[in-house]
């Protein structure tokens, strides 16, 4: 195929990443569409993470009496995805602050970006609270894991 009446350069070395910052958009996007996109993917991926993280601890439990060593080792596996949870969703928010810059420096892009951002909020408090419970379940699954441990297996390990 031939383009014809096409000018194509190379990118600047120098210029290449900071075109994209200072504002030059593609397909004429508002400046705040790409980190509301962002917002709601780091969402998005924190909340296929705690599901994860969920399922995995309801496991955990249902073995954790005859598979002790395993369900240990399970509870570090949810920790860290935990971890990896929460940085996603502190990328979110972080994401979400670029969105509100971006509205502030030009007002007269918003179109629908307000009501973008408060759902986009809304998710994120869902998603917070849903991480903080897996949380609070995770430790006290520990606890009892450790109990149970300390009481009843320690006599195997002797």
């Amino acid at each position: 195929m031939v383009v014809m009446n096409a000018r194509r350069r190379p990118a600047s070395g120098r210029n290449a990443k900071k075109s994209r910052r200072a504002g030059v958009r593609s397909r004429g996007q508002k400046p705040w569409i790409r980190p509301i996109r962002h917002t709601n993917r780091a969402i998005d991926s924190t909340q296929r993470l705690t599901a994860s993280a969920r399922r995995l601890l309801n496991e955990c439990l249902t073995f954790a009496g005859v598979r002790p060593i395993w369900a240990t080792r399970q509870l570090q596996r949810i920790s860290g995805i935990l971890v990896e949870a929460s940085d996603r969703l502190a990328i979110g928010l972080k994401r979400l602050n670029a969105t509100n810059e971006c509205l502030a420096l030009a007002p007269e892009d918003a179109g629908d970006a307000p009501e973008r951002m408060i759902a986009a909020m809304e998710r994120w408090i869902v998603a917070a609270g849903e991480l903080a419970l897996l949380s609070n379940r995770l430790e006290d699954t520990s606890a009892t894991l450790l109990a149970y441990v300390q009481s009843g297996v320690s006599g195997l390990l002797a």
